[in-house]
């Protein structure tokens, strides 16, 4: 019996998250989080707005500084998680 390396691959249905989607999906679940722990209203202005920037600037932050689209260095990674749930911090304060 033989086995397709296809099989053990870690890509699902749609793929891998990258690093942007996976930082707006962050923002999100901390920005939910925070605002139910601080009995504030959920409005998708809140939660889909802000979350499409972080996708958006992390998105242009990767293609200028990486000319590669292999693996995200360490500190892009920490940078972004840093701005997401900064992000999130800041509009659970001002909403």
């Amino acid at each position: 019996m033989s086995i397709d390396s296809d099989v053990d691959s870690k890509e699902g249905v749609l793929k891998p998250l990258g690093l942007a989607s996976s930082m707006a999906f962050v923002y999100v679940l901390l920005f939910v989080a925070l605002m139910l722990i601080a009995d504030k209203t959920i409005t998708m202005n809140g939660v889909v707005l802000p979350a499409l920037s972080v996708f958006l600037v992390i998105s242009v932050i990767k293609s200028v500084f990486l000319k590669e689209h292999k693996n995200s260095p360490q500190w892009l990674v920490v940078g972004s998680f840093i701005i997401s749930s900064g992000l999130a911090v800041i509009m659970m304060i001002f909403l």
